[in-house]
């Protein structure tokens, strides 16, 4: 229950961030600088342009082009449909209409002052993805590929005329770039899926990804010998088509690959492939119902231009499953102080900016005025920060960090309690099953010094439990220096992945051994680490304080015969 219930949250946020966005990505055909203000459509069956619209007042307009002409350059080059496609600002060229009336086009409008800005955010949230993975996996085979996937995206998505200094080199990095880009990014998460997370592709995900990989290499040849002016009239003509099909192609096997992966694989790795699955699919969905509606019915503008909304799930999504639960290791928690701090510090500068806003808009009015404002706002500031902090807290509790919140809480609940426990095997029993239960790992086991100097085991899950000697590297690690050790980073005999310290007067009482994260090699986060470390000192505590309870009974139990032996001697 509380897996799904983290699942769908997670899609939940991924969602709201696309909506966040949709607003300002509805800006882009406003800045997008269409053909001399039309938007053209290539006609498969010839070398010309179908006009599908037309923005009031451009130099289209202007020449009397209407919507449904046919237009085409009347010299034949690179550079004349490149120009016609693509022009830059006071471009000039001439064009025939309908094959017969020649019209001089001129380009007037100016590049827009502020260009595609929520297009490039969303560009350098893949760029920053792919770069994290490729810096901290670099020998991971699958990740490589989803680093291609993300890169290529990253390049590939929102790209217009205006980044680039000529028609001709707009052309090219649009028709050819971007669809090779795109292509070669389906090409690459197809061979993701097939290999994640064990690295290598088998079966039938291997022949599906090797089938995506010949569908996208064909359809990048195909287009760059189209865009080119190498390939045959005829081939030219079904190019857009041929196109298409191999973008749906592509998708549709990559959505194979995922569903047959999620459906096949271990059950140790199922949560990670269902992350990665919810993700990728959110993602492409977009994508794939503008290709479907191209493919099977005819180009829908409004679809065309919002699919690509989608998209911006898969950056945000990733780094959210990356960093929190370790679907893919990277060396890197996302740390609930941290987000708190940061969230703290928005909305302390949100109330600064408007502290600023108001102080300067009513400045230009009324000085004395201007002062009592800053004044007001930085009271008003002062006296909500404990609100702002405890509502900011909660915010961070609810939605980022509630399950591990409430398992953090949990254990350090019982590191309170623990002192309160009578019963020495009670307490280690509910130790174990605390780590277990709230740590989210299958095995712990508490080792105890005996009188020999050996740690042995006295509560333990682990199929494997034997003694310790003092000398092990991990335990003298812990009896110098009190740390949490890290067990694979050490030749140790104490099974289990971390060994928290149960340190007491100066002494080395014992440990609490927890193992592997249960999800798929997830790395414990450093509050869960905190929380663990706080317990399994209570519980060294705990312990000693019950060794001297049934010392001073054992005491009191020996001067009570002592008294009566004494009694007796006297009588």
């Amino acid at each position: 229950m509380s897996n799904a219930y983290g699942v769908w949250r997670a899609a939940a946020l991924t969602i709201i961030f696309g909506a966040v966005l949709f607003v300002a990505f509805g800006s882009y055909a406003q800045f997008a600088n269409d053909g001399f203000g039309m938007s053209l459509l290539p006609d498969s069956r010839t070398s010309s342009y179908v006009v599908h619209d037309l923005e009031a007042g451009s130099a289209a307009a202007r020449a009397g082009i209407h919507v449904g002409d046919r237009v085409e350059p009347a010299k034949h080059d690179m550079l004349s449909r490149a120009t016609v496609a693509y022009p830059p600002p006071g471009a000039k060229v001439e064009v025939l209409v309908d094959g017969t009336r020649r019209v001089t086009l001129v380009e007037t409008k100016s590049e827009p002052a502020h260009p595609i800005v929520s297009f490039m955010l969303v560009r350098l949230c893949f760029l920053a993805i792919a770069a994290l993975l490729a810096w901290r996996r670099p020998d991971d085979a699958s990740t490589r590929m989803l680093v291609w996937f993300l890169f290529s995206i990253g390049l590939g998505i929102a790209l217009n005329n205006h980044e680039f200094g000529s028609a001709l080199a707009s052309m090219i990095v649009l028709q050819l770039g971007s669809v090779f880009l795109l292509l070669f990014s389906f090409g690459a998460g197809a061979r993701f899926a097939a290999t994640f997370p064990e690295g290598a592709a088998t079966g039938a995900p291997r022949v599906l990804a090797a089938l995506a990989t010949i569908v996208t290499t064909l359809a990048i040849a195909i287009v760059a010998a189209s865009v080119l002016g190498i390939a045959p009239a005829s081939l030219r003509q079904v190019a857009a088509g041929v196109v298409y099909l191999g973008f749906l192609a592509s998708l549709l096997l990559l959505v194979a690959i995922l569903v047959e992966r999620y459906l096949n694989t271990r059950a140790e790795d199922r949560r990670r492939r269902q992350w990665i699955f919810l993700i990728l699919g959110l993602g492409l969905a977009g994508p794939g119902i503008d290709l479907a509606v191209q493919v099977f019915a005819s180009y829908n503008r409004t679809i065309d231009e919002y699919a690509s909304l989608s998209l911006t799930i898969i950056p945000f999504g990733l780094a959210y499953v990356i960093l929190r639960h370790r679907v893919i290791d990277v060396g890197f928690v996302l740390n609930r102080a941290a987000v708190y701090g940061l969230m703290s510090i928005v909305i302390v500068g949100i109330f600064v900016v408007v502290e600023t806003l108001l102080a300067k808009y009513v400045e230009s009015t009324n000085h004395v005025t201007s002062t009592a404002l800053q004044l007001a706002v930085a009271l008003a500031l002062g006296f909500s920060i404990r609100a702002i902090h405890t509502r900011v807290d909660r915010f961070v509790d609810t939605v980022l960090f509630r399950e591990r919140h409430q398992a953090e809480s949990a254990i350090r609940a019982f590191a309170h309690d623990a002192a309160y426990v009578t019963d020495a095997g009670v307490l280690g029993e509910r130790c174990i099953e605390i780590a277990v239960r709230y740590g989210g790992t299958p095995d712990a086991g508490i080792w105890q010094r005996s009188a020999s100097g050996e740690y042995l085991p006295v509560e333990s899950t682990f199929s494997a439990s034997a003694a310790v000697s003092e000398n092990d590297p991990a335990v003298v690690a812990m009896r110098a220096r009190r740390v949490v050790v890290d067990l694979a980073d050490c030749r140790t005999t104490l099974p289990g992945a971390l060994a928290f310290p149960m340190v007491v007067r100066g002494e080395l009482l014992g440990m609490l051994v927890c193992g592997p994260k249960a999800q798929g090699g997830e790395a414990y986060a450093p509050d869960e680490r905190d929380a663990l470390e706080a317990m399994a000192m209570a519980v060294g505590h705990a312990y000693d304080a019950l060794e001297v309870r049934e010392l001073r009974r054992r005491l009191e139990a020996a001067e009570g015969r002592f008294a009566t032996v004494e009694a007796a001697g006297l009588s």
